[in-house]
């Protein structure tokens, strides 16, 4: 039996963030400089995103609070809890980063956002 491609599932889901989405910023921190005197600076990249709210069902007040919000992306980078969410001005802690990827096809990122 040939392996399965998410081929299209990856095109489809690109397709709809980029008809639907609009653009925020990923924020990365970047240490330079010594160690015991580092100089921080913060690196912004352009992304295409979906945000979305959640659901009163999923909000539990703990692991889901009532400000969180939900991004969906598609990014060829890594997109991690250290990162940071800026959009429309307000910049977001990353509480949560589920990868869909099934097999080995990253299709996009589900991304938990709290002020």
């Amino acid at each position: 039996m040939a392996d399965y491609s998410y081929d299209t599932e990856k095109a489809v889901a690109q397709s709809m963030i980029a008809k639907f989405g609009r653009t925020i910023f990923i924020v990365s921190t970047v240490k330079t400089g010594s160690a015991y005197n580092p100089i921080i600076s913060e690196n912004t990249k352009a992304i295409k995103a979906i945000q979305k709210n959640y659901k009163n069902s999923e909000i539990d007040g703990s692991l889901i609070q009532s400000d969180d919000k939900r991004f969906l992306i598609y990014s060829t980078d890594a997109i991690s809890t250290e990162n940071k969410i800026l959009d429309d001005g307000i910049k977001y802690s990353i509480v949560n980063v589920k990868t869909v990827m099934p097999g080995d096809t990253n299709i996009i990122y589900e991304i938990q956002a709290r002020k």
